[in-house]
């Protein structure tokens, strides 16, 4: 029989036999052997035809490298539906084939060969590596249906399973070391840039609950993408009570003059105003009026009643006034204040730019500026209320009593400062490290005491929570110090730039109009009678002393305001230069300038000297007798006198 295949219809068609007959007729012959063939519903095939469609098929699906559609090589090649998808089924179950066959029908089904899938799924791999993640997606589309299975099965894969994707350890690793490293430097940083762009928003909430470095307290994670560090919203928390502050103190000023003004217009007048005039009845009868007659005053007290009522009302507007500018809403007819709050989001976009260039901070996304803006609306309403409760609370009062206690104390060491030049301008030889102590110890105390001042004016939690300026260090005043308004910080710069005696006096004369504090003119009278009370401390404390290198610094002190009648300022860390300078003045005596010079030459010697030195304690004793006899000639000395 040739290479044909027939089918029963034409067979009845161009004989003109029945089709049961024709069909029923072939299937005996082809099942008793007497026609090589195979036999289909409505189709018969001669082996030769079957095999070479066989051989076809088997060669063309062992040479692809890319998947197949049955449809495409039945229109293509001419292939059988029935042999191709037989054929096809015994290659593969009988491992000649590598591949596989997917789709819900087999007319519509696509043989895949296995060296495709080996590809694509080596690109996968090659792809996770370079860059660092995998989709889902792309796994599913290389014939892996379980994705996340697969992965946890692969023990290469060093990954955090996501949602919709898989991410690295290498890619957390990175992102990890740059939160950290912004963390640390106090800025921000947005994960997304360094993250997998793929990533869903259900991805973001899972890598940032998986990033250890999010889990120490020192970062806030905002819209799960943006990490801002704590100690930038504090710094900006802190620049936020500033512009509060400021609020509130420009409308307690509007409330204080509404509160003048309407108590001006309620002010009584003069009581000659009120003095009711007398009246000429002097030639008028009885009974008649005359025209230039004036009409029976009001009495005095009823007057004065009125007024008072006027006054009592005026101060109630003032107050309402006052409570209307400090909510920061108009007042209504009916009295009540608006609670709304005049920090919103559009406000702080506004003044974020500015305060993270302040800081430093290269930070110029807008979503994330927005982001800040709404944490920073929730804090600033707090402050603007304790603010206004502290105000109507009688904070004023504490306030007044530390401005009192501050004037004080500003006054005494500017009062110090100008004893201690003149005792500079007297003295004899240089005093430049003399001054330079005066400037680092008193100009310290002196920042301390307005800076200080300045916080609590301006309100600040800090401030509140320490009770003198000596409990202050240089860290926390620079720190109270920046988070000042502008205009407070550049009035308060000369005081940390002095030099010298001068240059701090000058620069107290110059915060003073800052601080609300009136220094008087210096009156000699009284510097005669500190120089006087301090001389006699002097002799006093000098007798009683038994550290040496204190009772050094008494002595310089003691032997300078009697050759002067001036204080010189010493310490411990330039005795050795007032030492110098005293020995310089004239009429000193030399026997007492050599005892002055033994002392200080000893306590040189003592305090070169290693701990452990044998010669220590001999030097001490040699120390303290010198100690003993400079003593005693100042008293001998002043005892004569």
């Amino acid at each position: 029989m040739s290479l044909i295949h027939a089918q029963v219809g034409e067979i009845s068609q161009r004989f003109d036999m029945p089709t049961e007959l024709v069909e029923s007729s072939l299937t005996h012959r082809i099942s008793s052997g007497l026609i090589q063939a195979q036999a289909r519903p409505g189709k018969f095939y001669t082996h030769n035809f079957v095999q070479m469609q066989r051989s076809k098929i088997r060669g063309l699906l062992a040479g692809a490298t890319s998947p197949m559609s049955m449809s495409h090589l039945i229109q293509t090649y001419r292939f059988e539906k029935e042999i191709l998808v037989s054929t096809l089924d015994d290659l593969i179950n009988e491992g000649r084939l590598p591949g596989a066959v997917t789709g819900n029908s087999r007319e519509r089904a696509t043989f895949t060969p296995a060296i495709f899938v080996r590809g694509q799924r080596s690109g996968v791999e090659s792809f996770y590596k370079q860059n660092g993640y995998v989709e889902y997606s792309r796994l599913k589309k290389v014939g892996i249906h379980d994705p996340v299975k697969h992965i946890q099965q692969n023990t290469d894969w060093d990954c955090q399973l996501l949602d919709t994707c898989a991410v690295s350890a290498n890619t957390m690793e990175m992102i990890e070391v740059s939160i950290q490293e912004a963390v640390q430097h106090g800025g921000s940083i947005r994960i997304s840039y360094f993250a997998p762009s793929c990533l869903s928003p259900g991805d973001f909430y899972q890598l940032t609950r998986r990033i250890k470095a999010l889990n120490t307290g020192r970062s806030v994670v905002l819209k799960d993408d943006f990490v801002v560090a704590t100690a930038l919203i504090d710094q900006l928390k802190t620049k936020v009570s500033a512009e509060v502050t400021d609020h509130i103190s420009k409308e307690a000023t509007v409330m204080s003059r509404s509160s003048s003004t309407l108590s001006t217009t309620s002010k009584p007048p003069a009581a000659a105003e009120h003095k009711p005039k007398k009246k000429h009845r002097k030639g008028k009868r009885r009974g008649q009026a005359s025209s230039d007659d004036e009409p029976e005053p009001e009495p005095v007290v009823a007057a004065s009643s009125k007024l008072d009522k006027k006054a009592r009302r005026a101060d109630k507007r003032a107050t309402k006034a006052g409570k209307k500018a400090l909510s920061g809403g108009a007042a209504e007819d009916d009295g009540q204040a608006s609670d709304e709050n005049p920090f919103d989001p559009a406000r702080f976009r506004e003044l974020l730019p500015a305060w993270l260039q302040e800081m430093d901070c290269e930070e110029d996304d807008e979503e994330l500026v927005a982001l800040l803006a709404e944490l920073l609306v929730p804090f600033a309403g707090e402050e603007l209320a304790r603010l206004k409760e502290s105000i109507w609370s009688g904070s004023v009062t504490a306030r007044r009593k530390r401005q009192e206690l501050f004037v004080k104390a500003f006054e005494a060491a500017v009062a110090q400062l100008h004893l201690y030049n003149k005792g500079f301008a007297a003295a004899g030889g240089e005093v430049e490290a003399l001054e330079l102590a005066l400037v680092k110890e008193i100009g310290g105390q002196l920042q301390n005491e307005v800076v200080l001042n300045a916080a609590y004016h301006a309100g600040m939690d800090e401030a509140e929570k320490i009770e003198s300026s000596r409990e202050l260090t240089v860290q926390s005043r620079q720190r109270i110090l920046r988070a000042l308004p502008k205009e407070s910080q550049k009035a308060l710069t000369p005081l940390s730039e002095a030099k010298t005696g001068e240059d701090l006096l000058a620069a107290c004369y110059s915060v003073s109009d800052v601080c609300d504090v009136y220094l008087k003119p210096s009156d000699k009278k009284t510097e005669r009678s500190v120089v006087h009370s301090r001389t006699k401390e002097l002799e006093e404390e000098l007798g009683q002393q038994l550290n040496v290198l204190d009772g050094l610094v008494l002595a310089v002190q003691l032997l300078h305001v009697r050759q002067t009648k001036t204080l010189l300022f010493v310490n411990t860390k330039c005795v050795f230069e007032a030492v110098t300078s005293v020995s310089a003045l004239e009429g000193l005596g030399e026997e007492l300038v050599e005892a002055l010079k033994l002392v200080r030459a000893s306590v040189q010697t003592y305090l070169d000297l290693a701990d452990d030195s044998e010669i220590k304690q001999s030097t001490a004793t040699e120390m303290e007798a010198s100690f003993a006899t400079l003593t005693s000639k100042i008293m001998t000395r002043n005892e004569k006198k």
